[in-house]
């Protein structure tokens, strides 16, 4: 799996067993906060538990966990 930081499309996750054929298999888009009109997700990270960090460098983290 591939976990994408998109900007304003948030986080993507990508499947890439078979490279040749990617696949979007999950994807959050968090919601606008405060004066900002979209978010700005910046940054990604995931952790040994599988939680994923999902920075937005206007607007804070977001802590998530893919259902399965």
């Amino acid at each position: 799996r591939v976990y994408a930081a998109w900007f304003s499309g948030g986080l993507r996750v990508v499947d890439i067993k078979d490279p040749s054929n990617p696949e979007e298999i999950g994807y959050f888009v968090p919601a606008p906060r405060g004066p900002h009109r979209a978010p700005q997700s910046n940054d990604v990270e995931t952790d040994s538990r599988g939680l994923i960090y999902l920075l937005d460098r206007l607007q804070g983290l977001d802590i998530l966990e893919m259902e399965v």
